[in-house]
């Protein structure tokens, strides 16, 4: 959005425009991504290998979900935790900072299912 557009989403205010913080655009940049909050909303019922992901997710690529997963927890959102044996098995959960996220997908999800099932009721 450029600045005359930015304008008139305030006319009439006098407010004056503030950039927009910088964690909160990292965090929506995050969040914004495609798959991230239906993985988080996944891992929300508990810690799950990543078959289970790719299972229940299955629109999702196997590479993608790994960039993905490699991401989160980079971020702090996801821990990889590996389980020794013959195979080694790799389980994946959110952490505290991705449990903190629990309420604002449940919010968003809600969000979600209300607008769709307003839009079918219109059809």
């Amino acid at each position: 959005m450029d600045a005359k557009a930015r304008e008139g989403v305030h006319k009439g205010t006098d407010s004056v425009q503030q950039k927009v913080c910088p964690v909160v655009e990292r965090a929506f940049t995050l969040l914004g991504k495609k798959w991230v909050g239906l993985i988080l909303h996944t891992l929300s019922g508990g810690s799950l290998h990543f078959c289970e992901l790719e299972r229940l997710i299955p629109a999702l690529s196997a590479r993608i979900l790994s960039q993905r997963m490699k991401e989160l927890e980079t971020e702090g959102l996801v821990e990889r935790t590996v389980h020794g044996g013959t195979p080694v098995r790799v389980t994946y959960g959110l952490t505290e900072k991705g449990m903190d996220l629990i309420p604002v997908l449940a919010s968003f999800a809600e969000w979600a299912r209300r607008w769709e099932k307003g839009k079918k009721d219109k059809d």
